[in-house]
């Protein structure tokens, strides 16, 4: 869940970043695939402050191509001593679509480092929190599959109503093999026949499937799990 989670924030940040750059990265990889070229002139030259990273330069310029004059922006880490006003430059751009076009040597789309920074850092947790949550339910499908059967007592079921769709939260205690007692707990499909039996606390008493190698791989278990393809 929490991978999906810092997945989703990467996304939110790249899309927030895309929107403030005004372009698309896609933009500069159709420029390195392929483009033509045309003398251009610059029109204006813009320090731009990227926060913890210094600045960046932002030139505006103008081409012509047989549709007519194009505008464009393009940005550059550094800046060079041909980029002033009225200076001409070299300007590619893709041929069917000339609005796609940047500066020689510059880049259409400029992301600031730090939301680039944080969107990889939302990416490498989301990764690593999709990691950890296949490998818990790949455990925790082998337990149900392998694992031993055994009776747990409720210590507390109650609908969480700040989650949509709304979930049974229930906690319960159960003895392993060796007489060793185990408090657990997870989440339950408000919907399913075992979360509306915890809801109307009957019984207090109900089948768990342990991991016997590591009890606290555990999950409550109600007959429709096994029949006809059910929630838990």
């Amino acid at each position: 869940m929490f991978g999906i989670l810092f997945g989703c924030s990467a996304v939110v940040i790249l899309v927030f970043a895309l929107l403030d750059a005004g372009s698309s990265p896609i933009d500069d990889s159709l420029l390195d695939s392929g483009s033509w070229t045309a003398t251009g002139k610059i029109t204006a030259v813009e320090e731009v402050e990227t926060g913890w990273s210094g600045v960046v330069w932002r030139l505006d310029y103008t081409f012509e191509v047989k549709r007519g004059e194009i505008l464009g922006t393009s940005y550059a880490s550094e800046r060079s001593r041909s980029m002033r006003i009225d200076e001409q430059c070299t300007v590619e751009y893709v041929h069917k679509k000339p609005e796609i076009n940047r500066i020689e040597g510059t880049q259409k789309a400029f992301f600031s480092p730090v939301a680039s920074g944080l969107a990889s850092v939302f990416a490498i947790l989301g990764i690593i929190g999709l990691h950890l949550w296949l490998r818990s339910a790949l455990r925790l499908r082998i337990a149900l599959r392998e694992g031993r059967l055994t009776t747990a007592q409720i210590i507390e079921a109650r609908l969480l109503r700040f989650v949509n769709p709304q979930p049974v939260s229930v906690h319960y205690r159960f003895q392993d093999n060796l007489g060793m007692e185990h408090i657990a707990g997870h989440w339950v499909g408000s919907k399913s026949k075992l979360g509306r039996q915890l809801i109307s606390n009957e019984p207090r008493e109900y089948p768990v499937i342990h991991d016997e190698g590591n009890p606290a791989i555990s999950r409550l278990v109600h007959a429709e799990d096994f029949i006809g393809g059910g929630q838990a």
